[in-house]
């Protein structure tokens, strides 16, 4: 059974609560103050915390935002059990982290409930990260050795041809053989850098917003670059159309230009020659926004809200995957500079990624 702490300073009121508890089979521990509470919670790591406000030493205020501070309490349901109800102690709990507010006097029945909704939801959230640390195992087992595979295949093949080969080969010959293996050297170390950037971002997710260091990025200039770049390594500079405004974005320029070239590769990649790319950047109000579009292949809905690091989605129609970390690595880049991501796609009608950044403020006169 789940155990539950008590952190209460009146023995009665305590008592009483451990034995309604005990009743419907938690186990149940106890502190009669704000510190010994704490000192608990870190030792015990229960999975419900219930908590008076008022008590010495340290109220319950001060304990959550302690417990909050520290990983292995961060994210224990916590639960207010105190006479204090107005909407000012309410909101100022809330924004501490509190789960939960339970207005003394209350009846068994009221508490029993307010800790098993909490206990439920708790158990909820666990499974669906648990489901999704699974499938981002199953995913990187699949896909990781493929993907890695393949470009390193093209490295050593084309090293053992030239090697075996070498004197009996055309000078065209040699050098076709040598882009090969430049190609498939630069895809491989275009992997292993987005898989050690992405653990980066990911790592650093929930600092908050990155600082940014007071330099604006001109945006277009950016993108017209990285955009030409993609549209020349896919030898289909006709397709790409640009609408740039020039503004002033508040991001570095190499966060920008990491942003604008997965998105603009994943335009290319995964549409076919011919078939026209758009890239814009217009002003909105205090926003920038940048959209790519393409008229690819496109995705249904549910591999939308799917998309994510190592995902891959119907490898026996489409060979050219990558290891989907391009938007996922894009939404961290966004949201550390408080911007957002969103994908309008449907199959065989393309796709739109559409991104905001915010923009620099303009210089006074």
């Amino acid at each position: 059974m789940p155990t539950i702490l008590v952190i209460e300073d009146d023995s009665a009121i305590q008592e009483a609560i451990v034995d309604i508890l005990e009743l419907q089979g938690f186990q149940v521990l106890s502190a009669p103050d704000g510190v010994a509470g704490v000192a608990a919670a870190r030792a015990q790591r229960p999975d419900l915390i219930l908590c008076d406000i008022m008590m010495p030493f340290l109220d319950g205020y001060g304990v959550l935002a302690r417990l909050r501070q520290y990983p292995q309490t961060a994210t224990i349901p916590f639960i207010f059990l105190t006479a204090r109800t107005t909407p000012a102690d309410f909101r100022q709990g809330m924004q501490l982290g509190a789960d939960d507010y339970l207005a003394k006097p209350f009846r068994p029945a009221e508490l029993v409930a307010a800790v098993n909704l909490r206990l439920q939801r708790q158990s909820e959230l666990a499974n669906r990260f648990q489901k999704r640390v699974e499938a981002l195992h199953s995913s990187l087992v699949t896909v990781l050795p493929h993907e890695l595979r393949t470009p390193l295949n093209g490295v050593l093949g084309g090293i053992s041809l030239l090697k075996d080969e070498f004197t009996s080969l055309e000078p065209s010959d040699a050098e076709e053989l040598f882009i090969i293996v430049e190609q498939s050297a630069l895809r491989l170390r275009r992997l292993v850098e987005n898989c050690l950037l992405y653990a980066e971002l990911a790592s650093a997710a929930g600092s908050g917003p990155a600082p940014t260091d007071g330099s604006p990025c001109a945006a277009a200039a950016t993108l017209q670059t990285i955009a030409c770049q993609e549209a020349s390594a896919a030898n289909r500079e006709n397709d790409l159309t640009l609408d740039l405004v020039e503004v002033q974005a508040v991001l570095p320029q190499a966060s920008l230009a990491k942003v604008a070239e997965e998105v603009i590769n994943n335009a290319f990649k995964y549409s076919e020659q011919g078939s026209p790319i758009k890239v814009t950047a217009l002003p909105q109000s205090d926003e920038l926004c940048i959209t790519v579009t393409d008229q690819g292949r496109g995705m249904s809905r549910d591999e939308v809200g799917a998309i994510g690091p190592f995902r891959q989605f119907n490898r026996s129609r489409f060979e050219q995957q990558g290891l989907g970390l391009g938007l996922a690595i894009t939404q961290h880049i966004l949201h550390q500079y408080g911007g957002k991501l969103a994908i309008e796609s449907s199959p065989g009608a393309g796709t739109t990624v559409r991104m905001t950044v915010r923009r620099a403020a303009e210089p006074g006169p």
